[in-house]
């Protein structure tokens, strides 16, 4: 499908920036020194719990309320003072906020209409825009007549057709069900590509994030915990809190994991009796269950399966260490199936060097000790 490319002109490439920002409701710390620098053309997810400010720092930028102290701007440029229509952002929210009493044409050039275009350019852009959405063939229906997925699409349309800097985005999907969420964001993330306007994208999803994102900044109780490449937010997490939030994880007391563990080659922070509080953290999917094959850096746990749970195209496991802690374990399906039954003796396995260590006395900073 084609569209013309004039219609990719008309969009800027806009970097955000974030200085220091600060955000309180009465004793409530929405925002606590934010800072961030968002790429031209990225697209940048806010992830993070309820309650944590990424909500509050994407309605600053929108202009519905002003920060108390930092600064806001777009290609260096302060936005603080600006209104919210002098900003030209775009914002999409999570409830689809589209007309009920106008068709999907009406909707995505009502904003357009305003500007007051010749007709044939504002026929123009419509088509453009309609075609980059997908919905080409469905603008003269009504709202009731769309699926939950095609009124967002109509909410998307509405805030691009205007061609604006950067596109805000509130956890746009949360309304939808599983799959129909999983199709939406594949298409949002190629009309974000195929335009190249940064979006900065909100959600408490982390599977979302991670599928969607160039960039994402973990937040937690109004503060940057870290930011960086989806690869590098799970494979090398900040803190204690990145590393419990972005995807699943096993957390185990140094000092229990060394007295329950057997390998050749063990790691020297086993010796060092002032970590014996630290955690080690391991993805569930980086351990293996009853292993073939073993090398002088792996770490070997008996075990007994406490519970094994069938998900498709793979098996979640939890295992009992001697009666001390459990670990999670996440296998592809079929592998060893009939192996797993319940209070079944198994022996685990997986490599020292995958551990990240975290410090809970150091505000659960990770020690770089491998």
């Amino acid at each position: 499908m084609t569209f013309s490319e004039n219609f990719l002109r008309v969009f800027f490439l806009s970097q955000v920036t974030v200085e220091a920002a600060v955000k309180k409701y009465g004793s409530f710390q929405a925002l606590n020194q934010g800072s961030l620098d968002i790429p031209s053309g990225a697209f940048f997810t806010l992830l993070g719990p309820s309650g944590c400010g990424k909500t509050t720092l994407l309605r600053a930028l929108a202009g519905f309320h002003d920060i108390d102290s930092g600064d806001l701007k777009i290609d260096r440029a302060s936005i603080r003072s600006l209104s919210p229509h002098q900003r030209n952002i775009g914002m999409v929210f999570q409830d689809y906020a589209i007309f009920p009493h106008l068709n999907v044409e009406d909707n995505v050039g009502f904003g357009l209409k305003r500007l007051k275009l010749p007709n044939r350019e504002y026929q123009k852009r419509m088509m453009d825009i309609l075609q980059v959405v997908q919905l080409e063939s469905l603008c003269k229906r009504m709202p009731h007549e769309l699926s939950g997925g095609q009124q967002q699409r109509v909410g998307l349309a509405r805030s691009l057709v205007m061609s604006p800097r950067v596109i805000l985005m509130d956890e746009p999907l949360s309304n939808l069900d599983a799959q129909l969420r999983e199709e939406l964001r594949s298409e949002i993330r190629r009309i974000q590509k195929q335009l190249g306007i940064t979006t900065i994208y909100v959600t408490h999803d982390q599977e979302e994030a991670l599928a969607v994102s160039d960039l994402i900044c973990v937040l937690n109780e109004g503060e940057v915990q870290q930011t960086g490449s989806p690869i590098e937010m799970y494979q090398n997490p900040a803190n204690f809190f990145v590393a419990s939030f972005v995807g699943g994880n096993n957390f185990i007391e140094v000092g229990k994991l060394s007295q329950n563990c057997s390998g050749q080659n063990p790691p020297e922070v086993f010796q060092n009796t002032g970590a014996a509080g630290w955690l080690a953290s391991i993805r569930p999917e980086q351990i293996q269950l009853d292993p073939i094959k073993v090398s002088e850096t792996d770490l070997l746990l008996d075990v007994e399966l406490d519970e094994a749970n069938f998900l498709g195209r793979e098996y979640h496991l939890s295992v009992n260490v001697s009666g001390n802690f459990l670990l999670k374990i996440i296998i592809p399906a079929g592998e060893q199936s009939s192996l797993l039954q319940t209070k079944q003796k198994h022996r685990i396995g997986f490599d020292w060097r995958a551990i990240k260590f975290f410090d809970p006395d150091a505000e659960g900073r990770r020690m770089l000790v491998n």
